[in-house]
């Protein structure tokens, strides 16, 4: 999946490098519309047990740090590797 979001151009998505810019920032919509397409990748590669732990989560890279926690190293690590 890393390759799938990194050949996307969309890994800072994932990681600290992307903010999420005010909700009446010209870049808010761009931004919303291509944080919610990452979030789908992800999703569509999970167990509904394991998506019912991240579908709370608004931005992606909420995600990527739920993914990172040892709690949930052992059951996401599919997604990533």
């Amino acid at each position: 999946m890393e390759t799938c979001i990194g050949a996307h151009n969309k890994a800072v998505y994932l990681i600290e490098e992307m903010k999420k810019p005010a909700p009446k920032d010209p870049n808010f919509e761009t931004w919303n519309t291509k944080n919610h397409k990452v979030k789908s990748w992800l999703i569509d590669l999970m167990s509904p047990l394991l998506m019912q732990q991240f579908f709370h989560l608004s931005t992606a890279k909420e995600y990527g740090r739920l993914c990172q926690k040892p709690s949930m190293m052992d059951r996401t690590k599919f997604i990533f590797f």
